[in-house]
């Protein structure tokens, strides 16, 4: 793991601080924050923070031949496609070229006279042979495959991912443009400063309302470069000169469509008011980020950043938090990560899911639904529907379980997990009750809830459930999945979890 050194003279590891600690003088966090000029620059043309490549020589070659296996599919798939129309559009003389071109057998033909004329008949009668033909035939049949489950599978995951999409960054969002994208960085290089301010729950408005203090902050902002297994990815430090020394850190995952561009500017007053320092980093895809998005890759993405904030900074309190898919995300992070014990935890997932497969599921059933009139809840069809949608899920190879990231933190028994939902379950302690009033929260449908399937499976130690105050006063059937509001939900368990003893 290569560590860019401008790290060990800001955040020192515990032996380096006690040596360092009878000079100790006021950082100057000007030499530390990202100019300008820099935010502009390709991510190739700027310093690395952090890099890690932690694949074996056999993974290599595996992720390598699996990438040649589907372009090669792909390259197939396209000549059977065009084929056809080619037969009947292009000249009689042409034809027989063409034909031979794109037909497997005829290449076979020509491959095994030139090997006869050139290697011996003994390699020409292995072209021939009746197992090499039909080895042939068993590629014609596979190769389609392939590229049909990398489209199919690409084109789930805009459903799935919209952030990271080409497609919807042109024609759909234009706030993930990446030149919008960039002017959100450069501006934030501008900010001096900011007022330290909390939220309060006001019972009679039943609103959310913000209480500013008269102290203000300067703020320190770096602009990250992370290489991930030959890709660049992209990311943020944001906090005040305050806090930057203190070693409390949150590591947040957002939505499946929010850059972290779109969204410091949200939570940086959030958590620099509780003494947190901020980090985010963009999925494979977004922004600037590079390589292409799976569940795999968006997993080592965050997974990066834990390591990032353990190794480098040196924090001592990490919360790691996400949000949506970010919540589902950060549960295969924890799932299997390593936690070091000189370092305190605490978990914090959003408005999430427990298995994306069964959202699809869900989804797939509600669509079909709409050409099947007799197709209702609870008939037999509306259950092999929901089966056919997840197993689809499973084989383009898109599943995120969002149950075993909570279940592993099980055997972890100083790590408190919070789980933020809609519903009124406020105040609740029987925990049949408090599912029955867990609520549909425009996105997300109640029984495949995290919230909802952690209490179904007895999943529940060491466990905090909170609920979103405003989004259950109201018609979540409009949607309240994205609100702000869940975040400040966690206020008090952050507080608790930074005022706490510093042991583990």
């Amino acid at each position: 793991m290569y560590i860019n050194q401008i790290y060990s003279k800001f955040f020192p590891s515990n032996d380096q601080a006690e040596l360092n600690s009878s000079n100790e003088e006021k950082k100057d966090w000007n030499s530390f924050k990202t100019l300008r000029e820099e935010i502009q620059k390709p991510l190739s043309e700027r310093e690395i923070d952090c890099s890690i490549d932690d694949r074996t020589f056999f993974e290599k070659a595996t992720q390598r031949g699996s990438a040649l296996l589907r372009k090669v599919s792909l390259a197939y798939l396209f000549y059977m496609c065009i084929k056809l129309p080619a037969r009947l559009l292009i000249p009689g003389f042409l034809k027989e070229r063409f034909v031979r071109l794109v037909n497997l057998p005829s290449v076979v033909e020509i491959l095994s006279q030139s090997v006869s004329k050139y290697g011996g008949e003994t390699a020409c009668q292995l072209l021939t042979s009746k197992a090499y033909r039909t080895t042939l035939v068993g590629l014609k049949i596979l190769l389609p495959i392939i590229a049909l489950r990398y489209i199919l599978q690409r084109l789930l995951m805009i459903v799935l991912y919209p952030a990271q999409s080409r497609l919807m960054e042109k024609f759909g969002d234009s706030s993930l443009l990446k030149e919008n994208l960039t002017r959100n960085r450069l501006s934030a290089t501008h900010w001096k400063s900011g007022t330290k301010c909390s939220y309060l729950y006001n019972d009679e408005t039943k609103t959310w309302q913000e209480e500013q203090s008269d102290h203000s902050f300067n703020y320190v902002y770096r602009n990250l470069v992370f290489k991930q297994n030959d890709h660049l990815l992209n990311g943020i430090i944001i906090s005040s000169e305050a806090n930057m020394g203190n070693g409390n850190w949150v590591l947040q995952a957002t939505g499946n469509g929010e850059p972290i561009e779109n969204t410091f500017g949200n939570l940086i007053n959030f958590y620099e008011s509780m003494g947190l320092n901020l980090l985010m980093i963009n999925g494979p895809g977004v922004g600037s980020s590079e390589g292409e998005a799976t569940p795999e890759t968006m997993r080592n993405a965050q997974e990066m950043g834990l390591k990032f904030l353990e190794e480098a900074i040196h924090a001592k309190k990490i919360v790691i938090a996400g949000r949506s898919l970010g919540g589902a995300v950060i549960g295969e992070v924890i799932s299997k990560h390593v936690f070091k014990p000189e370092i305190q935890y605490l978990v914090i997932r959003l408005m999430s899911f427990s298995c994306f497969s069964n959202v699809v599921g869900y989804y797939f059933k509600k669509i079909c639904q709409n050409f099947l009139p007799f197709c209702n809840d609870n008939s037999p069809l509306s259950f092999l529907l929901i089966w056919i949608g997840s197993r689809i899920t499973t084989f383009l190879g898109l599943e995120i379980d969002g149950l075993a990231g909570s279940q592993s933190l099980l055997s972890q028994q100083s790590i408190k997990e919070v789980i933020v939902q809609s519903g009124k379950g406020e105040g609740i302690k029987d925990l049949q009750e408090m599912k029955n009033n867990i609520k549909y929260d425009g996105v997300i449908p109640i029984e495949h809830s995290l919230a909802w399937n952690l209490i179904e499976k007895g999943i529940i130690h060491n466990k905090e459930f909170r609920w979103d105050k405003v989004s259950s006063l109201g018609d979540l059937n409009n949607g309240r999945h994205g609100s702000f509001e869940a975040y400040l939900e966690t206020q008090k368990d952050i507080k608790d979890f930074i005022s706490s003893s510093s042991e583990p």
